[in-house]
């Protein structure tokens, strides 16, 4: 269900975007190596891309945004394991950026851990109310957890959010369907004294 242009899931950010004071002070440098990396990022040269980010990973190793976006790399190329170990680091080192939280739960889910995965999403809109992306992926957990109720009220509120979010209408359409499907389903069904059920007509 996502709306991006890279592989599905996990977000880029500009390089406005980019975590604040990640490079350390005395190696300015990095910061425009990390910069050449993210171009090559979002033009989906992957390759290029993280051969700078561990570039600058040898120089410093605790660099928030190599970190987080190396993961958010694995994580494109089916790596999901390695993003949550390298963005789960971009956290203990700078745990105020919501679009770290918001990566790390996209790889969780894609491990099928819906539950953790669900509580990064909220920590991204404690950090980020209006991030409507975030409160998207909860409806889809709930959703996939087969909390519909929940879903589809959560579906709803995204688009308070942002009224032509494609995605939660497309999103609550599949949820309200399965909740009036399974409700026919529990419906009784009535006939008619001595009419037998409509399969035994001829």
């Amino acid at each position: 269900m996502s709306d991006t242009d890279d592989k599905p899931g996990t977000e880029v950010p500009r390089q406005d975007q980019a975590a604040e004071d990640a490079v350390p002070e005395g190696k300015p440098q990095l910061s425009k190596i990390v910069a050449e990396a993210m171009e090559h990022h979002q033009a989906q040269r992957f390759q290029q891309a993280e051969v700078l980010y561990r570039q600058v990973l040898q120089h410093d190793p605790e660099n928030v945004d190599a970190l987080h976006l190396l993961g958010v790399l694995a994580s494109q190329n089916g790596k999901h394991e390695a993003a949550v170990q390298l963005i789960s680091k971009a956290i203990e080192i700078k745990p105020n950026v919501s679009v770290f939280y918001f990566n790390l739960g996209m790889a969780l889910a894609a491990l099928g851990r819906y539950e953790p995965a669900l509580m990064c999403y909220v920590n991204t809109i404690e950090l980020n109310p209006m991030d409507f992306k975030a409160h998207t992926r909860i409806a889809d957990i709930f959703y996939l957890s087969g909390r519909i109720e929940e879903a589809i009220k959560q579906y709803e509120h995204v688009l308070t959010i942002n009224p032509d979010f494609l995605e939660a209408h497309n999103g609550l359409s599949v949820a309200r369907l399965k909740h009036d499907t399974a409700r026919q389903k529990q419906e009784p069904k009535l006939f008619l004294k001595d009419t037998p059920p409509p399969e035994k007509l001829n």
